[in-house]
């Protein structure tokens, strides 16, 4: 491990001095930085922009896997488990409409594409997409 941090102080040194060098009475760094700079700005900003996108595509799929979920310690409550006669008729007469179905595959479709599944379980996904396509349509 120390070894490591010497020769990692050693090779920032080196770095460190030969980009100081002077030619033309500016450092090596600026000349370099001169014609990389606008590349180096435009690959930040696509980067950045990615990462964002990235972040807030993940972080929907994160709300919408999570807003149904029961926290493990409340499935053993005995006030979510009593369902009235009422309640289940309620839930029987609930029509799925095209668009809850669409949006309902277009999540697991998100999920099968992440890696937060097995490939087993991927293909299981796959395969209650494929049967409710079928029956459905």
């Amino acid at each position: 491990m120390i070894k490591f941090i010497v020769k990692s102080s050693i090779n920032l040194f080196v770095c460190f001095f030969i980009l100081s060098i002077p030619i033309n009475n500016r450092e090596l760094f600026n000349h370099i930085n001169d014609r990389t700079g606008p590349v180096t700005k435009q690959l930040y900003v696509k980067i950045n922009r990615e990462v964002r996108h990235i972040f807030k595509k993940s972080t929907n799929f994160g709300k919408k896997l999570f807003n149904n979920s029961v926290p493990i310690g409340k499935l053993d409550d005995p006030t979510l488990n009593k369902t009235s006669a009422s309640d289940i008729e309620t839930m029987e007469n609930i029509q799925v409409t095209d668009s809850i179905r669409e949006e309902f595959s277009g999540l697991i479709r998100e999920g099968i594409e992440s890696d937060i599944y097995t490939p087993e379980e991927k293909a299981r996904l796959r395969e209650k997409i494929r049967k409710n396509k079928k029956g459905h349509h």
